[in-house]
């Protein structure tokens, strides 16, 4: 398993792919390099030889062809003699206009080839000719070699060609040999063993180059994402792309591990959400099945002025148990982000106006005194979603009544900022809230009246949805608070909707 792994690894496989590319890549820089030192070789050998079969030819002590047309082969055997003893490269064949081997002086078995391709003659007796040219070899069936070649003229009519082979089957069979002689093998000793120098350094540069990724792999394995992890900050001072990476995922991690971190504190807060919404729901309804119980069984032993009062008291608890489990949902569906905002332009003291006038018969109950406050010319219209903006000055007016006492005061005051922004506040003279109080009040069931003794605390979801509502507006929000001070909460509108649209 362990050997498995190991082949598995980058830096493994990235050195192994390097050492094939660098055999590949010096077994064709030889190959190459042996390819061209022998085209090099013929052709300088073709240009040096370019004229010899027509320096033959213009020296013959006899023609080699005789008045009817054929071959003096006495004539060329010497000739040939002569030229192949001066140069043993060379091989002189004489050629008819096909090609057709007339005459040589070479032993008959040696030749294995009747005739000869006169395609390359024929462009080599032009001036456009590009060396190396090669012809057919007549001493092989497949190969092919340098050439010499000249046209054979008696009375301006061409008789034949003399063909003359400059690196002939004995000069190639020399070359084989010499191939495999100690001078070459050292040759392709030395190109091999500086293949191992750069296949060793090569390996060495991808195993330095790869240390980063290898580090980053370990840090990798060691990451479950099931909970913190332990992780060492990078001190890599490299800018490559691996060390970015590293950095990336350094990120990551801590990311990773503070979303953890959130999720733990989103599960402990859901837990409480669970027990504090068991809660309120489960007092109304004991409330409810109580006194409906207490109907039943006492039918006939109360009052009238007792059964009326019962039904009061089972009829509000409903009506509580109603608005909760509305705060409820309503609140789930902003925190869920199906709340869409309708937006559209009103009158913002008309609907303050409302608001209040709705909220009056409760504040006389508690003799509370409910006031507005509107600026000069306050016919000023607002972009908002009105329902929700409804919504929140209730939840607000609602709270400033709940936790202000007998004889106090609440008043909503309206104020001009800048241009295009106009500011709400509901201000009240109730038990106030503890300065360490202030940054939890929007949070999900906070209960500031825990803190402050009151009685008669809400159940915590109102300011929160407050927050969420002017979220979806982007609208600012402040509190303002001290204990047995009383509380001001205000917030801002647009009164262009394109500035929302932006936002």
């Amino acid at each position: 398993m362990s050997e498995l792994n190991f082949w598995r690894q980058l830096h493994v496989r990235l050195s192994l792919c390097f050492a094939l590319l660098v055999i590949m890549a010096t077994s064709g820089y030889l190959w190459l390099d042996m390819r061209n030192n022998q085209r090099f070789h013929q052709e300088l050998t073709q240009q040096l030889h370019r004229n010899l079969a027509s320096y033959i030819v213009s020296h013959l002590p006899q023609p080699l062809f005789d008045q009817g047309g054929h071959a003096n082969q006495k004539m060329m055997t010497h000739i040939a003699e002569q030229v192949m003893a001066i140069n043993p490269q060379v091989e002189v064949y004489l050629l008819d206009h096909g090609g057709q081997i007339l005459g040589h002086a070479l032993p008959q078995p040696a030749v294995v080839q009747p005739r000869v391709n006169m395609s390359p003659v024929h462009t080599f007796l032009t001036d456009q000719a590009a060396f190396p040219l090669l012809g057919d070899d007549p001493r092989s069936k497949t190969g092919q070699g340098i050439f010499s070649a000249s046209a054979i003229s008696a009375n301006g009519r061409v008789q034949g060609y003399l063909y003359v082979v400059l690196a002939g089957h004995d000069y190639r069979g020399l070359v084989e040999a010499l191939s495999r002689s100690g001078i070459l093998q050292r040759g392709l000793s030395g190109g091999l063993a500086l293949a191992l120098v750069l296949l060793g350094g090569g390996v060495s540069a991808f195993v330095m180059l790869t240390r980063p990724l290898r580090r980053l792999s370990r840090k990798i394995q060691a990451f479950r994402g099931d909970g913190p992890s332990p992780h060492h900050k990078t001190k890599d001072e490299k800018h490559d792309e691996i060390a970015r990476l590293e950095h990336v995922f350094d990120a990551m991690q801590v990311r990773i591990d503070e979303q953890f971190a959130h999720i733990q504190q989103n599960d402990r807060l859901r837990r409480e959400l669970i027990s504090n919404i068991s809660h309120d729901l489960h007092t109304p309804l004991a409330s409810i099945q109580g006194y409906i119980e207490t109907l039943l069984t006492s039918q006939g032993r109360l009052t009238a002025a007792q059964h009326e009062q019962y039904l009061q008291v089972a009829l509000r608890q409903s009506r509580l148990l109603s608005k909760r489990i509305g705060e409820l949902f309503e609140l789930s569906k902003l925190d869920d982000g199906r709340v869409q905002l309708q937006l559209e332009s009103f009158p913002l003291a008309e609907l303050l106006s409302d608001v209040v006038q709705s909220y009056s018969v409760e504040a006389e109950k508690k003799a509370v005194s409910l006031e507005m406050e509107l600026p000069q010319g306050a016919a000023i219209e607002v972009c908002a979603d009105i329902g929700l903006i409804q919504r929140v000055l209730q939840n607000l007016i609602d709270n400033a009544l709940r936790h202000t006492p007998q004889g106090g005061r609440v008043w909503v005051r309206m104020e001009t900022g800048d241009a295009d922004r106009v500011w709400i506040q509901v201000i009240d003279t109730g038990c106030g809230i503890a300065q360490p109080d202030l940054p939890l009040i929007f949070e999900r069931y906070f209960r500031a009246g825990k803190l402050t003794g009151d009685s008669q605390s809400g159940n915590g979801l109102g300011l929160a949805i407050v927050k969420r509502i002017l979220d979806l507006h982007g609208a600012l929000i402040s509190v303002h608070s001290s204990q047995g001070a009383g509380t001001r909460i205000g917030f801002e509108l647009k009164t262009n909707c394109r500035n929302i649209a932006a936002a």
